[in-house]
């Protein structure tokens, strides 16, 4: 479970059990949490929302995202895979690595597949979940897309497939990234990830909820904002900055 491979490794480790808890901020949000577990289905939606053709998929596989990726595996076992995906990209964050093993772009743990075969996508999909142990909360979102978009020069559209409570790893490695990104953001209760906001805009892609497509995010000005749900973000320095409650 925690990867060690000699004693000296073991030795380091905590022992006993950690658990790492997102606390709500209060009753409604905690009572929230309950209702809206079950009917996040924001990767069907987006992807019946949006005609995208010749698509590069990125998906998070690591253990958060399993009711998602049932999402997307239903999504591909009513739709053709023919003309609208052209190559997918699995990603667990490094296999079993040790955390502090895993190097900014180089974290690996990355799967991928042009087959047209739905059973051969799904049997990557479940070897990358099966090769990942879980591991600390960052994700090598960034290395996974630069990894695809090298693979599939000729895709028109950068889907990714993201967890809204895991960070970016190498969020660094963004300006590596010359194609607009599309990201399905998965788990968003309260609060989205500033992270992938940024990502989007920088890269002149768009942000994806169940319910809104936010396109055009780079069309938004210096001193300019945005509302998201409870949320509002101004851009400061052509990056949003989440305007705090007082």
């Amino acid at each position: 479970q925690t990867a060690c491979r000699n004693q000296e490794a073991a030795n380091r480790l905590f022992h006993g059990f950690e658990v790492i808890l997102r606390a709500p901020e209060d009753i409604e949000l905690a009572k929230l949490d309950v209702d809206t577990s079950f009917q996040d289905y924001v990767v069907e939606k987006v992807l019946e929302r949006n005609k995208w053709d010749d698509m590069l998929i990125v998906s998070d596989m690591t253990g958060s995202m399993a009711p998602y990726i049932g999402q997307l595996f239903l999504w591909l076992k009513l739709n053709t895979l023919d003309d609208r995906i052209k190559q997918f990209v699995f990603f667990n964050d490094g296999d079993t690595q040790l955390n502090e093993a895993k190097a900014i772009g180089a974290t690996g743990g990355i799967y991928e597949t042009r087959s047209k075969t739905y059973a051969a996508v799904e049997e990557l999909a479940v070897r990358c979940m099966m090769s990942g142990d879980g591991g600390d909360l960052e994700e090598n979102d960034i290395e996974a897309l630069l990894a695809g978009m090298a693979l599939c020069p000729d895709c028109a559209e950068h889907i990714l497939i993201a967890d809204n409570n895991s960070p970016m790893r190498d969020y660094e490695l963004l300006k590596q990234i010359n194609k607009p990104i599309r990201i399905i953001i998965c788990g968003v209760q309260h609060k989205v990830n500033i992270e992938y906001l940024n990502l989007a805009r920088q890269t002149g892609g768009s942000v994806h909820l169940i319910e809104r497509d936010l396109y055009h995010l780079t069309k938004i000005n210096e001193g300019e904002t945005l509302e998201i749900g409870e949320q509002k973000f101004i851009i400061r320095q052509n990056k949003f900055v989440e305007v705090k409650k007082i």
